[in-house]
């Protein structure tokens, strides 16, 4: 228990409502979802993308709570304090902060944000740090792991709350440091609002959640919140090949900056990259020094990926000899994420990958076109299959966007339904095959079941053939309507590839 006093020691300002021993009123637990207040609770009242807490105010105090914090006047019975402040989701997160002992300033914590890349940066960077004996957790979009346990996550970055009672359980379990996806949507809702950053990095900026933001120049500025919060000892490394990064790195305070990419501005550049279906060899140019080296991870994007550790590992001060051994031996990519399968006994390969957006869906694409090509045999180029849908409620924008990329890139494309939710699957094919030129109908093929769409591709492959299932990655369930149905494309890759094996010839 903390007392109220105690909470609000991070708040600027408040109007407090109580009797003369409010601030001396013990707390039991820090809730914003009134269901789970319980005897002596504080309550915050923060308006949702989906409902205002303000209507739920009765409700909290029904089941217990004795403290309320809201941004405007609630009708609260004597025996409950009222604090009122300027921003309710910012006070929640200081308050948890206070709860839980200001963990993220006993961790180094390291963000990362952008479009795409965020969830494979966090894993190399992971490795990378394990190298030199750090102990890591990781906080992002395929779960939240503590050692060896994986903890499924709802959100890539949690509410303020969780989020900080999950890095308190990691130094408890021995992190010493933790590496974390920081998205727009936690920097627009204060979800990391007092956090405590040993460095951040910005992979890209490319379409995707304008249903959020509006537009592209909202939502990098919601990116662009994390460097401004690095203090002057962080480390700040951005992306020398996105026309953001300066953008990102305009107000930071943070004293080290560092760029990745292919510019010759880089700190940390890509020279020379070989890509094959088992691996990727290139060279790297750090401030002067050249580094030879491979890792396991297939397509340019993942070398950027790298890069983008690197240059955070290489500020750090590490062994560039120990970050070599470590990328050579150590590196792997996230579940989910350019995933090789093999079909045919080895003549064919399928990649499954969370690409959701124009941008990824393009660099995947191409990553799958670059391996081909370096595998193709002088008796038969491959095909790429491409399996593909769009999520519903979601950005209608980048439909026929990602149509139009997929039919450009691939020899056969399969559209089928990603998580419809709320919408009719066959309205958000159409707004993707809207982007299909008609030239390219013959060669498309509509099949709303995912299943059913998995099953046609690997059906379809050939020897040299490459199969690209995405947009679910890691994901293991569906949604349809407001069911959650479990469905991994993995499995389904696997239970298709087993089913023509089986079938009598």
């Amino acid at each position: 228990m903390k007392s109220l006093h105690t909470l609000l020691g991070l708040t600027p300002s408040y109007i407090l409502q109580g009797d003369d021993h409010a601030l001396a009123r013990a707390v039991t637990s820090i809730q914003y979802d009134s269901r789970q207040c319980s005897e002596d609770a504080l309550f915050v009242a923060i308006t949702g993308l989906q409902a205002d807490g303000h209507d739920f105010v009765g409700q909290a105090i029904e089941r217990g709570a004795r403290v309320v914090v809201a941004e405007r006047e609630v009708e609260v019975p004597s025996n409950v304090s009222l604090v009122i402040v300027p921003d309710s989701r910012k006070v929640l997160a200081e308050m948890a902060h206070i709860w839980h002992d200001e963990p993220s300033k006993k961790l180094r914590v390291f963000g990362i944000t952008g479009t795409n890349g965020k969830t494979t940066c966090t894993f190399i960077l992971k490795h990378l740090l394990e190298a030199v004996g750090e102990t890591v957790g990781i906080i992002g979009t395929t779960g939240n792991y503590i050692g060896k346990e994986i903890i499924p996550s709802s959100f890539t970055t949690p509410e303020a709350p969780e989020l900080c009672a999950l890095l308190g359980d990691m130094r408890k379990r021995g992190a010493t440091a933790v590496v974390m996806e920081v998205s727009s949507h936690a920097l627009s809702l204060n979800r990391v609002h007092g956090m405590t950053f040993s460095g951040a990095i910005f992979t890209n900026l490319t379409q995707d959640h304008l249903d959020f933001h509006g537009t592209m120049d909202v939502y990098a500025a919601a990116k662009k919140g994390l460097f401004d919060m690095l203090p002057e000892n962080a480390i700040a490394v951005a992306n020398a090949d996105d026309e953001r990064s300066d953008f990102m790195l305009k107000d930071t305070q943070a004293s080290q900056r560092m760029l990745f990419g292919r510019s010759k501005r880089a700190d940390v550049r890509i020279a020379e990259e070989h890509l094959s279906f088992t691996r990727t060899d290139l060279q790297l140019e750090l401030r002067g020094t050249t580094l030879e080296t491979s890792m396991p991870l297939i397509g340019k994007f993942n070398s950027d990926n790298l890069a983008a550790c690197v240059a955070l590992a290489f500020a750090l001060g590490y062994d560039i000899n120990v970050l070599n051994e470590a990328i050579k031996n150590r590196v792997q990519g996230a579940p989910g994420r350019m995933q090789r399968l093999s079909l045919l006994d080895g003549q064919s390969v399928a990649i499954v990958d969370y690409a959701h957006t124009p941008d990824a869906l393009e660099k995947a694409l191409l990553a799958c076109r670059e391996l081909r090509d370096t595998s193709a045999s002088s008796a038969r180029t491959g095909r790429i299959l491409c399996v593909m849908g769009c999520g519903g409620n979601r950005d209608r924008t980048k439909r026929s966007k990602m149509g139009a990329i997929a039919a450009e890139l691939s020899d056969i494309v399969i559209l089928t339904s990603d998580n419809p939710r709320n919408e009719d699957p066959l309205a958000i094919l159409d707004d993707i095959l809207a982007g299909v030129p008609k030239e390219k109908f013959a060669n498309t093929t509509v099949l709303a079941d995912r299943r059913e769409a998995i099953r046609y591709a690997v059906g379809q492959a050939q020897s040299g053939d490459i199969v690209l299932v995405a947009g679910k990655g890691h994901e293991n369930y569906q949604i349809l309507g407001a069911e959650r149905i479990h469905f991994d494309d993995v499995e389904e890759v696997h239970d298709a590839a087993n089913l023509l094996t089986t079938q009598p010839a």
